[in-house]
Formats: C-alpha cells, structure tokens, sequence
C-alpha cells in the first residue's frame, strides 16, 4: 500500500490490513511485544493464517494462543551456538576461552551473536582479545554491541516503559553484588514496606527484567543487573545509592546480631554492646537463624566488604573490626552446624560454592572478610 493510502487512525489501519491480508495464507511475526492490546489488532483470524509472537513479558498470551517458553541456553548449547557465529575450528582450538566467553555473555544468544559477528569483522582477533575487552564489568555492555545489535538497547526498550518506582527498584536492587536476594534485603534498599516491594519486583518480572529463584528470592541476568547498575550510576545521586547500602549493612548487622545470638548457647553479649538502629530479623531458634546464614553468606561477605571499604567514616577501626569478626565468626559457625565444607543454599543454587576459609579454592567472597579488617 502506497503512503498516501495509509489510513490515518489505528482502526482504518486494521481495517485495510485485514482486508489486504484476506485471501492469503501468512506467518505474522510480532517481536518483542509489550502487551496484548498491541497485538490483537495484527492478529489474522482467517483460516490458515498464524501468528508468532516474542515477548518478555509472561503473562502476555491473546486467547486461542499457546505459549511456549524458551529458557537461556545451557552451557553447552551456548557454546555450539558461539561455534555457529565463528566457526566451530576456533571453538575447538580454545575450548576454555569458549567458556569463559560464553558466561561472561551470560549465554544470551543476542550477546553470542554480536560476539560471532565481532569475530567474523576482525578474523584475527581470536577469542582471547574478544574475552579480555570482556573482563572489564563496567565496559561489558559497551562491548555487547555490533552495527543495529545491542544488549543495551534491547534491555533500554523494557527500561523506558517502566513506572518511575519500578526503575528506581530495578536501580537500587542491582546495587547488590549477590546471585540472588530476598524481598526484605529489597525492602530495606528501597526503604519500603516489604508487599509494596514484593509487587515492585513482580511488576519488574512481568516485565521481563528480574527473574524468580524461589518463593521469596528474586535475580538479575547478570547483562540486565549490569545494565541497572549502569543506570544506578547515571541517575541516582551518590548519596541515595551511598544511604541505601549503608541502610542495608546496619539492618544486616542487627539480622547477623541476631542470628549469633540466637546460635550461642549463654546468648550474645553483643547484641546489647553495639546498638544498630534497625531491629533485623529475629529468629525462632538456633536451626532458623543456621538457614539464615547459610542462605545470605555471599550477600553478608559482599555488602559488608563494599560499604566498609568504600565508606570508611561510617565506622570507626574498632567498630570495623567487630563487623568483620562478628560475619567470620558466625559463618563459621553456621558452617560447623551443617556438618560439611560445602553448601548449596538459596544464595548457592545457581552452582556457587561455599568453602571453609582458608580452604585451598576457597570462594572469593570469603577473601574480602580481610577487607573488613583494618590494617
């Protein structure tokens, strides 16, 4: 159709386009849709006519559809699809480049296809110079894009249409450095209530930007985490991003006051001695404040680690000292209480390991304990 032919209102142009598609037998291809409102007026319903429909957004099935989920390739897919992108002889070359480059994509086929087409414009770059520009988090999505293709700009596209205080609980949350986080570590970050946090993050998995891990833990996709953390950093002013953190490790500190106090037998003494102006979590018994531990190791390690190094001033070197004395101690007790060197919790599900420090491999989280110890 002509231009000059297209109807000026969106129902003329339904009109016309139904009347153009009528006796022909088409395949509608609708990418990365936002709702259904969008698509009905696409929709073909003349036999022999189907439509194909890509989305993030789960809940966006029109009636009569079927939905099917396409979950991020594995280890292994992902790699036979870089092989597809830079030919299979440079896979096999350097199979452990391969890896290393697939996780740093976080396997998303749109990252592996920018790095495949990266790698056919500069053929003698070879995976290694392709994984080194990867290393650099802060340069990552940069990066991640090829001509059109981008990571960025794909995540942009769900970003922008997103409430203010869905954008700003997407920000905040990417603050973490943790696999995975309970609403109420997110409720304290946003400085809300926990069921006005709870139908932020749902919103935000509706949206295609957070994923469920278990019945109260949500995660990033590591490209989409680096994406919020981006903007975190381009629109929230330090010291909103510098008191969110600092809320979190007073409430972490009381929860882990806590905990210890709840897992020794005579009870803690230091509950009383360093007051927090947050209460934390209290625990029923020694078995629930255990859990609690084992579940938020790497979250307790990470938090602490960051705002201790990056914001001295807030605790003098003895207070500092009692922090980090404090999480050693009471990990390794809840360590000791499982009865083995490793564990797999909520926090640990995605295939990280907890060791013992010390331990020969032991998890890079445990090493920045001595970050919160001042020299």
């Amino acid at each position: 159709m002509p231009a000059a032919g297209i109807p000026a209102t969106p129902t003329a142009r339904a009109g016309a386009y139904r009347s153009l598609t009528a006796d022909r037998r088409i395949l509608v291809l609708l990418d990365n849709a936002s709702d259904t409102a969008q698509v009905t007026p696409l929709l073909l319903g003349t036999p022999g006519n189907a439509a194909l429909i890509t989305t993030r957004h789960p809940s966006l099935v029109p009636p009569g559809a079927t939905r099917f989920e396409v979950p991020v390739p594995d280890q292994r897919e992902a790699v036979a699809m870089l092989g597809r992108f830079t030919g299979d002889a440079e896979i096999a070359a350097a199979p452990d480049l391969a890896l290393e480059l697939v996780h740093a994509c976080g396997q998303l086929p749109l990252a592996l296809r920018i790095i495949g087409a990266r790698a056919a414009a500069r053929p003698g770059r070879g995976l290694g110079a392709q994984l080194q520009r990867l290393r650099a988090e802060e340069r990552r999505l940069d990066e991640l894009r090829a001509g059109d293709m981008s990571v960025e700009a794909t995540v942009q596209v769900g970003y922008r249409a997103l409430a203010p205080d869905r954008a700003r609980a997407m920000r905040l949350c990417a603050l973490l450095d943790a696999a995975d986080f309970p609403v109420a570590v997110a409720a304290v970050l946003l400085d809300q209530p926990e069921h006005e946090t709870e139908e932020q993050l749902e919103h935000l998995v509706e949206a295609g930007l957070l994923e469920p891990h278990s019945a109260d833990r949500y995660r990033f996709h590591d490209l989409v985490r680096a994406f919020a953390a981006r903007r975190a950093d381009r629109e929230d002013p330090v010291a909103d991003r510098e008191a969110a953190l600092v809320r979190l490790t007073m409430f972490l500190h009381a929860t882990l006051l806590q905990a210890m106090s709840a897992t020794e037998r005579a009870g803690s003494l230091s509950i009383h001695l360093f007051s927090v102006p947050l209460p934390g979590l209290r625990f029923a018994d020694a078995e629930e404040a255990h859990t609690w531990l084992l579940a938020e190791h790497t979250l307790l390690v990470s938090v602490f680690a960051r705002v201790l190094a990056r914001h001295p001033r807030r605790l003098d070197d003895r207070r500092r000292r009692a922090v980090g004395d404090r999480v050693e101690r009471a990990l390794r007790r809840a360590r000791a209480s499982a009865g083995a060197g490793t564990h797999h919790g909520p926090g640990g599900s995605d295939g990280r390991t907890v060791r013992r420090p010390g331990a020969e491999g032991a998890d890079p989280a445990h090493s920045g304990l001595a970050r919160l110890h001042p020299r």
